[in-house]
């Protein structure tokens, strides 16, 4: 199938949206790399690249190298979710910390580019976890994240569990709850309105930077004599623009809420706001500037890429909602 893609339509990236890309033993993840390695290269694929996720105890060095060598990986979405102790544990996630940050140890170490998403409000997140998450922030400050609330699904132990305890709001078609420590409440609220820009509205950078690092990997693959690597370090260094101001304008809401009172949060969030907007604006900037330099030297834009060569992109009619 990739090699039809390939040859009648001209896919070059495949993404694997598959949770099960990698199963819980290396040796079997090295022999199915292989394999289909092997089988691409025997039906001539030519170049071509690969987009999969991963759990964080799936990223191990030997299994990564083999993918980035073998299978041209551009990206891998980790689930990492939480480094908290408490979170890993409300989460069911059955891995601790250090795998965490072994993960991200071995991406960096193989110059790879993984994303993750970090649930630092769950039903129990406390104070001293979510100081946890900001502390991990930091540390993977050089590659792209967005952070949020946990949900509440349908079938899943936690619902259930939240049910029991009296704590849910709504219906499957939107389950809501309240945090179970009210300070940490104020500071979920508080994010939310001070962040929704950067995390969730339209061009939402936290999201758009994954697509911006897409960017650059497709080009530092399918085009090495017209890249430059100085390219990637100013990449790595808008992740750590943003990923860095994510985590101190999170330490100053927690700041906040230490030392002030709730009548004061509406005022602290207005004033907090408007410098997050600037970092933003100032990282866009930067980045359209890199973008321009990277087209101008491949003589091709990247985002086109799939628009391109995807005939069911202009089967879907434009719809607009209004109201």
């Amino acid at each position: 199938e990739m090699v039809a893609l390939k040859r009648e339509r001209g896919v070059e990236i495949f993404i694997f949206h598959d949770d099960n890309f990698f199963v819980p033993s290396a040796k079997r993840n090295l022999e199915r790399i292989h394999a289909l390695a092997d089988a691409l290269e025997e039906r001539e694929i030519g170049d071509f690249a690969v987009v999969v996720k991963a759990r964080p105890n799936d990223v191990q060095p030997e299994v990564f190298s083999v993918l980035k060598e073998r299978l041209h990986a551009l990206r891998t979405y980790v689930g990492i979710e939480t480094d908290s102790d408490q979170g890993l544990v409300t989460l069911s996630r059955r891995l601790d910390s250090r795998q965490n940050h072994a993960a991200i140890d071995t991406l960096r170490e193989l110059e790879m580019f993984g994303c993750f998403n970090l649930l630092i409000y769950d039903p129990d997140t406390t104070v001293a976890s979510l100081r946890t998450n900001v502390d991990f922030m930091e540390h993977a400050a050089d590659f792209p994240f967005n952070f949020c609330r946990t949900e509440l699904y349908a079938g899943t132990p936690l619902l259930q569990r939240m049910i029991a305890e009296k704590r849910v709001k709504g219906d499957y078609f939107f389950y809501d709850y309240a945090l179970r420590d009210a300070k940490v409440e104020r500071i979920f609220r508080m994010s939310i309105d001070a962040f929704w820009p950067r995390n969730f509205g339209g061009g939402a950078l936290h999201n758009e930077m994954g697509g911006w690092r897409l960017q650059l990997e497709t080009c530092r693959h399918f085009h090495p004599e017209a890249f430059r690597p100085a390219w990637r370090q100013e990449m790595l260094d808008l992740h750590r623009r943003v990923g860095l101001d994510t985590a101190a304008g999170l330490r100053e809401i927690l700041a906040h809420v230490d030392r002030c009172a709730p009548s004061t949060d509406a005022d602290f969030v207005r004033e907090l706001s408007p410098r997050l907007r600037v970092v933003e604006q100032d990282v866009r900037r930067r980045w359209l500037d890199l973008h321009d330099r990277m087209v101008k030297a491949v003589r091709a834009d990247a985002r086109t890429i799939g628009w391109d060569v995807t005939p069911l992109q202009h089967a879907v009619p434009e719809v607009s909602f209004v109201g």
